[in-house]
């Protein structure tokens, strides 16, 4: 019954999966996580650096850690079901790193800092490529999100996603120096930087951002 390109059937009574692949496919990589795990996970982390690795191919999470001083440096993060990186704690920075092929979240820098004294996280996620993620979870699954108090979004291009690119909760975050396009295509009453909800976020700063072919 296949006859076009991109095209599939899944015989799910004999776990069989059919494809036609697109032309330009020819000699590319084909897999299957069957794992629920997360291919890398731990907390109480502190002062570790993951540099030029490549983590992909999970049902679950790519990275979920709880620490403090942990550094994500020309990493590559893709084909992951739920969230690609996950951190919360202070001082943590995503630096240089390409997301892709995400089921809901990509870079997720969240709990940094004290809200009560605005004692800053210091959470950075910076010069990130991070595109074609929310592809599960159609709403509300950034590409690129910080909270608490003090992160930043900065130098980054996110790209192709049905919902929003950006969220940020707390006070004093900066998003900064971006290039967003291609994102809100699935959706209405919507936007590309999403925030809000608490009439105690002050000092947080948007400026010299892109927007461009955002959906309605």
């Amino acid at each position: 019954e296949l006859d076009c390109e991109g095209e599939y059937y899944i015989d799910r009574d004999n776990m069989l999966l059919y494809v036609y692949p697109p032309e330009e496919s020819k000699g590319a990589d084909a897999a299957i996580s069957l794992t629920d795990a997360n291919l890398v996970s731990g907390e109480n982390v502190e002062h570790v650096t993951f540099e030029d690795i490549s983590f992909k191919c999970s049902r679950k999470n790519a990275v979920q850690i709880v620490g403090n001083n942990i550094t994500f440096r020309n990493c590559k993060v893709t084909n992951i079901y739920l969230n690609a990186i996950l951190i919360d704690g202070n001082d943590n920075l995503v630096y240089g790193c390409e997301v892709a092929h995400i089921g809901r979240e990509g870079v997720v820098l969240m709990k940094g800092g004290d809200r009560a004294t605005l004692t800053p996280g210091n959470n950075v996620i910076e010069n990130c490529y991070i595109h074609h993620f929310g592809q599960v979870y159609r709403t509300y699954a950034s590409g690129a999100r910080v909270g608490y108090v003090g992160g930043k979004i900065i130098h980054n291009e996110i790209a192709y996603a049905p919902h929003s690119a950006m969220s940020y909760t707390g006070s004093d975050n900066l998003v900064a120096y971006n290039y967003i396009h291609d994102v809100v295509t699935d959706s209405n009453d919507a936007g590309a930087l999403y925030c809000g909800g608490s009439l105690s976020m002050y000092g947080n700063v948007v400026k010299y951002n892109i927007f461009e072919d955002i959906g309605s």
